[in-house]
C-alpha cells in the first residue's frame, strides 16, 4: 500500500481531474439520452473538494 501511495504522490490532482472528466462525459451522455446514468447533485462538490484538498496539499509540500 505505501509503494501505491508513493507512485501516486505527485498525481492525485491530475487523477481527480480526469475523473471530474468522466463524471461530465457521463452527464453530458444522460443529457443527450444517450445512456440512463444519473449523477447526483452532491457528486460535484465532493469531487471538488478533493481536488482543492489534493492542489493545496502539494502547494504546501513545494514551500520552503
Amino acid at each position: 500500500m505505501k509503494d501505491l501511495l508513493d507512485k501516486i504522490a505527485g498525481y492525485k490532482t491530475y487523477a481527480i481531474v480526469a475523473i471530474i472528466i468522466i463524471v461530465a462525459s457521463i452527464q453530458g451522455l444522460n443529457a443527450a439520452e444517450v445512456i440512463n446514468w444519473p449523477i447526483p447533485e452532491y457528486a460535484w462538490p465532493i469531487l471538488g473538494a478533493f481536488g482543492l484538498g489534493f492542489l493545496r496539499a502539494g502547494v504546501k509540500k513545494g514551500e520552503p
